[in-house]
């Protein structure tokens, strides 16, 4: 994908999810990743690595001190 050469961090992302993902420390059935809607780069990341878009939520963000909208993804394994 052509947003993949845009930055090594985007590959350096995927391959961290992979790895967890492969790993599956927890043996989960099913894993489960939210990203804030302001951050589209870590999304792509989340459907690079097969997870699909389930809806949308909110999380506090501690960084910001407030609540902020998120996409929430799942990957069944």
């Amino acid at each position: 994908a052509t947003w993949l050469s845009i930055s090594g961090r985007a590959v350096e992302a995927v391959d961290a999810v992979q790895a967890l993902v492969e790993a599956n420390p927890m043996k989960n059935a099913t894993m489960f990743g939210s990203v804030f809607q302001d951050n589209p780069a870590s999304a792509r990341v989340l459907t690079h690595c097969g997870f699909e878009y389930i809806g949308d939520a909110e999380a506090f963000c501690l960084a910001r001190d407030t609540t902020v909208p998120t996409w929430t993804y799942s990957r069944t394994l």
